[in-house]
């Protein structure tokens, strides 16, 4: 089958394409977009047109068109503008940038990579970039479908498939993985797939595919669309070490039907919930203006793009400014199951040969394996490998918001570079968070509370098997917090009957759930109260007893530490470390401590590969809790802009801080990395060992080299992977807040109205009713 792609066959056909899609901006409205406004899908489709009018008769498919935001050098004065109640003179141009292949001839799969910069506003391609040999693009669902399209219908797979000795009836499913990393020689642009059966008691069309895992890992070459190899997964047990193919001749017979959908559950569903309902019979207390938000004192504009989604812009409160721009920039999932061939293999590579491979970077030593491996290579960046906005769900009402809902549309482009438009990508409501402050004079007996009212702005990922939901959050008392829920299917592996590993928790008959870590990086760009800000570390110490200071042992104080240079930093909830973000300009009337915003950072378990491991390589990032680094525009992505196969973090945060910036009252920006880690309560390591030599070696699995490390589990988080993780894992809840640090003269919610029984119209429980009370 030849690629899907598209074609503009003439000039005159662009040009009439173009006037076409020209008719369709604003239609009855001269009003433009804000600058911070995604590219609409109108505006999509005139770049991708305009990239391939530069390209008459070639075939085209694209990854992304998405926006190019204006300079921050530009966006200050605009919004500064804006803030004050005018109209900005002057409207920045729109720029988008686009990523896209051009296929070499007819119908054969053999592509080359760009990326573009188009001025909507000039209309003009105005500038076109050949990505390097050795760069591998971001994956695109079009693309993964072809390759497992082609990939089914393959003798390779069909033969693997025919070793596995299954059911007759069976129907394979298949999950596209990104490739992760293997030597140069194999060269980029791969695609793995994790395979899987419905069960054939139902076939049914949404049963859990993951409780019937198959031992085998296709892989492909997306240049060529030809099967590389079919990978035997090891599928034994502890006492199997690295060995592979010790699964039973009818390798699925053990699993079960472990289902989540109402329909095939065996014993029905509940039938003593009774409904729970979210009114507000006033209507809501937000106001939406396009893309800005209005509420309870805050303002800001809710964006969009394909790789982070949702994005905050123009945070401020009361009319004073808190943040400039508020976003996931990445995230990384690597695995920590090290099973691969058992062949006694070693391998040398030149550094020179890998130092080209790096794009030039030094290479320190690095721990390498062969093909017919597969699991070491699991280690997936969802925003940067796919992207959070291609990923993101069409919501439901009723299903994943609450309440009174308003959504936000996410447009996105098609592979042929069309607009499309998701309604419901990013949906806003209200909710109830419980008590927001109380006190009860004792001698009067009277009582003044208030609720905690949040606003919150909400996404919702599908990443294969896994959801992650991202929100937002509001308060009324002036702090902000960023909540990452995990729910979804844990991905697995086969396991043989009867056995348990050390990489993994069996979940389900014949079902490993490996170890693993889901870490996140928030990208802040502050500006708290005007648009030069510093970080200061702040954490709490005793002081020893001493005849001046501390005559009684109870003394302790705060330790600050101004963040001169661009650098990071780890929390310490020992001490209870935080960041505030400050502005040295402005002090506090009452404490005469600078206005500040303080980040709580999460203490969550950092990165656990080995540092000299291609996993850590990849994801500098997740080796620290905090970065601090210069403003600048182009500095958007943790792990670097291109991380599908990605030997090493290029441009990330690690690159950014090594330029030894001054970030002292300067327009900097603050990274935070946290996250989760579901690992067993001992871990196992292979160490790297240097080589006396200038050649980078691979030492075999049984070489006596490998001896393992075992880390000591008392610094290690206890979350595993649990049977009640499975078949759907109930949601995982992370939060980190940024709240006012004498940035207010008193609490900024005191005048949130008192709650009270006239509004909320509470109703008593009564026993002797409640059985009845439906009737």
């Amino acid at each position: 089958m030849p690629p899907h792609t598209t074609t503009i066959h003439s000039a005159a056909q662009a040009n009439d394409r173009l006037k076409s899609l020209q008719g369709q901006i604003n239609p009855g409205s001269q009003i433009p977009p804000h600058p911070l406004d995604p590219l609409s899908a109108v505006e999509i489709s005139i770049a991708s047109t305009l990239i391939k009018a530069n390209h008459v008769g070639k075939r085209f498919q694209f990854r992304y068109v998405t926006l190019i935001e204006p300079p921050k050098s530009t966006m200050t004065a605009y919004l500064d503008e804006e803030l004050a109640g005018r109209t900005p003179a002057q409207q920045p141009d729109r720029i988008a940038e686009a990523s896209y292949s051009i296929f070499d001839n007819e119908t054969g799969w053999s592509y080359k990579i760009y990326e573009s910069i188009v001025n909507l506003t000039t209309k003009q391609v105005v500038k076109e970039v050949h990505l390097p040999e050795g760069v591998s693009e971001a994956l695109s669902f079009k693309t993964m479908a072809d390759a497992q399209e082609i990939l089914v219908e393959s003798k390779e797979f069909k033969d693997a498939i025919a070793k596995l000795g299954l059911p007759e009836n069976i129907v394979i499913e298949i999950d596209p993985w990104m490739y992760g990393v293997d030597l140069p020689k194999f060269g980029p642009n791969r695609l793995s797939f994790l395979c899987y059966a419905r069960h054939p008691s139902n076939n049914h069309p949404d049963g859990n595919i993951y409780a019937i895992p198959l031992p085998i890992i296709p892989i492909m070459d997306l240049q060529t669309m030809k099967v590389v190899s079919i990978d035997p997964a090891a599928s034994g047990g502890t006492e199997d070490g690295f060995a592979y193919n010790t699964h039973p001749k009818k390798a699925i017979d053990h699993c079960i039907a472990n289902e989540y959908v109402p329909e095939l559950q065996p014993n029905g569903l509940r039938k003593d919930l009774k409904p729970l309902q979210v009114t507000q019979p006033e209507g809501a207390s937000f106001t939406v203006t396009g893309r800005l938000v209005e509420w309870q004192k805050w303002r800001f504009r809710v964006g969009w793009n394909y790789r982070e989604g949702m994005v905050i812009h123009d945070v401020t409160y009361d009319g004073r400014r808190v943040f400039h721009r508020l976003s996931l920039s990445d995230m990384t999932v690597p695995y920590g199951d090290p099973r691969t061939r058992k062949d006694p293999l070693a391998l040398s590579i030149p550094v020179d040969d890998l130092q080209s491979f790096c794009l030039g970077h030094p290479v320190d030593f690095f721990l390498f394996t062969l093909p017919n491996t597969a699991y070491h290579r699991k280690q997936a960046f969802d925003l940067g490998d796919i992207g959070a906005g291609l990923s993101a769900n069409n919501l439901a009402l009723g299903c994943d918001c609450l309440g009174l809902i308003h959504y936000f549309p996410g447009a996105l482009a098609s592979h042929t570079g069309d607009g499309e438009v998701k309604g419901n990508a990013v949906c806003l409501h209200e909710q109830d968070m419980g008590i927001g402050w109380k006190h009860t004079n004792y001698r009067t007996q009277r009582a003044v509370l208030t609720r905690n009212r949040m606003l919150v702005i909400q996404q919702i990922l599908t990443v294969a098997n896994y959801e992650y939901i991202f929100a937002w959050q509001f308060d009324q008392a002036g702090a902000i917090h960023f909540e990452t829920r995990a729910t979804g299917i844990l991905s697995t592996c086969s396991i043989d009957p009867g056995k348990v590993s050390e990489w993994g928790n069996v979940v389900s008959p014949g079902v490993l759930a490996q170890y693993h870590q889901h870490i996140f990086c928030l990208r802040i760009d502050p500006a708290i109260d005007g648009w030069k800000n510093s970080v200061v570390q702040e954490e709490a110490v005793s002081l020893p007893i001493s005849q001046d200071r501390n005559p009684f042992g109870n003394a302790f104080v705060t330790e600050k530490k101004v963040i001169k240079t661009s650098s990071y930093s780890d929390a310490a909830p020992e001490k209870n470390r935080v960041f505030k973000i400050i502005n040295p300009s402005k002090l506090n009337s009452y404490s005469k401590n600078p206005v500040a915003y303080k980040l709580v950072p999460h203490t969550g378990q950092l990165l656990l590969a080995d540092p000299g491991s291609v996993a850590a390589a990849r994801a500098r990032f997740a080796q620290h809790h905090i970065w601090v680094t210069r403003h600048r525009d182009e500095d958007l992505w943790c792990g670097g802009k291109f991380t599908n196969q990605s030997f090493r973090e290029d441009g990330g945060v690690q690159d950014m801080v090594e330029r030894n910036e001054n970030v002292e009252n300067e327009d900097i920006l603050v990274w935070h990395t946290f996250g989760m880690t579901l690992v067993s309560p001992a871990h196992h390591f292979l160490p790297l060992f240097p080589f006396p030599s200038p050649m980078l070696a691979l030492a075999p699995p049984n070489s006596g080299y490998n001896n393992h490390i075992l880390m000591d589990e008392t610094l290690l988080s206890r979350h595993i992977p649990r049977v009640e993780d499975f078949p759907v894992m109930p949601v995982e809840v992370h939060q980190v807040s940024l709240k006012p640090a004498d940035f207010f003269e008193r609490n900024p919610a005191i005048d949130v109205p008192a709650s009270t029984q006239l509004v909320n119209k509470s109703v008593l429980y009564d026993e002797k009713k409640a059985a009845s009370c439906c009737s």
